[in-house]
């Protein structure tokens, strides 16, 4: 690593003392440059100010439910929550924070319904596979998240609070405060509910009305965030992130209440060293994550413990070669250790990889091709060598074109090695080659009263070694390399902006069809072949509208979700469910601080739905907030 930072540093010398437009800018990025800058041919959604604002309050689970048409499984108000992507498994999807990827070693996923959507004022989600660019696991897509510095003199606070339905009590407080030289940001959340509302319960004799028992939740997490500018074109940061979430868990519609709890905890910290020049850049950056899960069920007398430790380490240099020649290249090392009781004994693995990624514009004819290669080494398996092909560019006037040809891995988890039992040391690989070509229309900028934008894309995907759970002849579950799934669909984003004095209007929609058909027969009588996968509606779409005059805004977001299966052979399945969610909002100004009142109310047309078999989701319910800020 010493030797390549002092190639990094010496290539460029004779130019060191001239300063690239981009210092300037008051905003110092210490995102990911990778997914801004050589994600060509990708799709790419990015929340903006108007999408932040909306779910400043949310889980980011409940963020993606209102402003994407990727399908998030949940298990209830409350519960785990994932995401599933182009047709993908939950474990296909990565989770990025800081430019570091923090599924868990031993499940590959996080929970996202213990991520605060307003932790944060960077939020992407990267669609499709993209191995060759963020490493094991991104077969379906990837969503980042960070806290980019603001270099300028200013100082931020916010204290909000408020309650909601089923006994749910919540606040937060944020305080920003910055210089041209410092920047740092502190948020604190904390949420405490009952979750016991009312449903319908279809699985018993006479659908009687009861009540969710066995379901509090106790979510509190603190962030500091803290970046020091150096000189002008050198910026140090750091990062700490602690969340904590004691909850009980709740049975299910067919079985008496549940007698379960289970306590998690995470710390998340990251540091990173940043130096720009005109024609080079150095990024060197390092992360440790500990999660901690304690699982109790009194009636099955289990008592479970796991606790897994990660540390990340990556060294990246970019070389401006001209104004239309890019190269970036780089190393990285992950060091993952389990201590899981049913593991008997702990656990390590260890992996690394080279990657490098060439950017060429060709300005005479509006396009750009980037050509990206990675090849990562990790204990106890021949991982594929991932490459992946882009372009982009003008087709005619305001409509341009993506295409993306990738291949992809995911290596199996702790628990698919090491279970016991079930766990299987002899699986292969996970590995995908996928496609997509994309349309976009991009009106023009200079038409502030109104602007439009819209994407729509098509993908192909073929995985092979797709890794599946199934009970074994010895009574237990166990995981094999059983099938082939091709993954297909189209994809649609628009957002539509009006502005007139102090009125203004954003229109948003998205819909995705997503085809996802088992193509491996296990044998002549595997019902499943050529069948869609469970969990994975066909269909899923949304349209939200936001209206703001002066201090005062209104939003109603409405969703739709298709049938999903519930069994490989396609023969029984959840039935399809539209959900209306609408926000009030009025900001009071005083001269030395801001008062702004919200009031949510979430499944407005009070539908009954099961979001997964037997497990109720709430319907009609409200929320009050009220955020007391000021800024200097």
């Amino acid at each position: 690593m010493i030797i390549t930072i002092l190639i990094c540093e010496n290539s460029f010398s004779q130019n060191s003392g001239i300063r690239d437009t981009i210092l300037k800018l008051k905003t110092f990025s210490v995102f990911s440059d990778k997914i801004n800058e050589f994600s060509t041919g990708l799709k790419v959604s990015k929340l903006d100010t108007n999408d932040l604002r909306l779910v400043k309050s949310l889980s980011l689970a409940d963020a993606l439910i209102s402003l994407t048409s990727s399908y998030i499984k949940t298990y209830g108000q409350g519960s785990l929550a994932s995401i599933s992507m182009r047709g993908t498994s939950i474990t296909h999807t990565g989770i990025i924070w800081n430019g570091f990827y923090i599924n868990s070693p031993n499940l590959a996923m996080n929970d996202l319904s213990l991520i605060p959507a307003g932790f944060f004022n960077n939020i992407e989600i990267q669609h499709g596979g993209a191995s060759s660019l963020f490493g094991n696991g991104i077969i379906g897509g990837s969503i980042h998240f960070n806290n980019a510095p603001v270099f300028a003199k200013q100082t931020y606070v916010e204290i909000g609070g408020g309650i909601g339905s089923f006994h749910n009590y919540f606040g937060n407080i944020l305080v920003q405060v910055s210089d041209k030289k410092i920047f740092s940001k502190t948020g604190i959340v904390y949420n405490n509910a009952l979750n016991d509302f009312s449903y319908i319960n279809t699985a018993q004799f006479g659908s009687p009305k009861e009540v969710q028992k066995n379901a509090e939740v106790i979510n509190y997490g603190i962030i500091q965030d803290l970046s020091w500018m150096l000189k002008k074109n050198q910026v140090v940061s750091g990062s700490f992130w602690y969340q904590n979430a004691d909850k009980n868990i709740p049975g299910t519609m067919t079985s008496v209440s549940g007698n379960s709890s289970q306590l998690d905890y995470s710390i998340r910290s990251s540091v990173d060293w940043k130096k720009i020049e005109q024609n080079y850049s150095v990024l060197m950056k390092s992360a440790y994550i500990e999660e901690y899960e304690h699982y109790i069920d009194t009636t099955l007398i289990i008592d479970s413990q796991f606790k897994t430790q990660s540390s990340l380490n990556e060294l990246e240099c970019k070389f401006n070669l001209n104004h239309d020649f890019k190269i970036n290249t780089g190393i990285n090392y992950t060091f993952y250790q389990a201590d899981i009781q049913v593991y008997k004994g702990l656990k390590t693995q260890n992996q690394g990889g080279i990657f490098l990624s060439i950017l060429k514009y060709f300005k005479k004819i509006y396009w750009s091709a980037n050509l990206n290669l990675r090849q990562e080494l990790i204990e106890g398996y021949e991982v594929p060598f991932s490459p992946s092909l882009g372009l982009e560019g003008k087709i005619w006037k305001n409509i341009g074109g993506k295409l993306n040809f990738s291949k992809n891995f995911r290596v199996p988890t702790m628990n698919d090695r090491f279970w016991q039992p079930g766990g299987n040391e002899n699986l292969k690989p996970e590995s995908s080659l996928s496609g997509e070509g994309s349309l976009f229309y991009k009106s023009q900028k200079n038409d502030k009263k109104l602007t439009s934008e819209f994407i729509a894309t098509y993908y192909y995907s073929l995985i092979d070694n797709w890794i599946e759970w199934n009970p074994t002849q010895y009574g237990y579950w166990g995981p094999q390399n059983l099938r082939k799934v091709k993954s297909s669909g189209i994809e649609f984003e628009g957002k539509t902006r009006v502005k007139l004095g102090k009125f203004s209007a954003v229109l948003s929609e998205a819909y995705t069809y997503a085809s996802s058909i088992n193509m491996d027969s296990s044998s002549n009588t595997d019902e499943s072949f050529k069948k869609q996968l469970i969990y994975i509606p066909e269909n899923k779409a949304f349209v939200q509208i936001l209206l703001l005059y002066k201090n005062f805004g209104i939003s109603y977001n409405h969703s739709f979700a298709g049938i999903r299966y519930t069994n490989p052979e396609n023969t029984k399945f959840l039935p399809e469910y539209y959900l209306g969610n609408l926000k009030l909002e009025a900001g009071i100004p005083f001269k030395s601080f801001n008062l702004k009142a919200e009031f949510h109310i979430n499944n407005l047309w009070n539908t009954s739905y099961q979001a997964i078999e037997w497990r109720p989701m709430p319907q009609q319910n409200y929320l009050v907030k009220l955020t007391l800020s000021f800024k200097h």
